[in-house]
C-alpha cells in the first residue's frame, strides 16, 4: 500500500469503488474523511496550491471536484 504523508492509502481499485459513494463535488471535510487526514491538512494543501484546479471557493465555502482531487493526490508528483 502506498503511503502519503504518513498515512496508508487503500489500493487504487478499492479507492475507485469507494469514491463512487461520494458525490462528484465534495467538501474539504468529506475529502479529509475519505483520505483519513485532518481537515486542516486539506485546507493547507489548498492554500499551498497542491489541489490547484480541483477546488473552488464559493463565498465562504470550498468545493472540491472529487475525481480531480483523488487523481492529484494519488497520482500527482511527490510533494516536498
Amino acid at each position: 500500500r502506498p503511503i502519503i504523508l504518513g498515512h496508508v492509502v487503500p489500493k487504487i481499485n478499492s479507492i475507485a469503488s469507494a469514491a463512487d459513494d461520494l458525490p462528484a463535488v465534495i467538501s474539504p471535510t468529506q475529502l479529509a474523511d475519505y483520505l483519513g487526514l485532518s481537515v486542516h491538512t486539506i485546507y493547507a494543501w489548498i492554500a499551498a496550491g497542491r489541489l490547484a484546479g480541483c477546488s473552488r471557493r464559493r463565498g465562504k465555502h470550498v468545493l472540491i471536484v472529487r475525481d480531480c482531487a483523488l487523481e492529484t493526490v494519488l497520482n500527482g508528483p511527490d510533494w516536498k
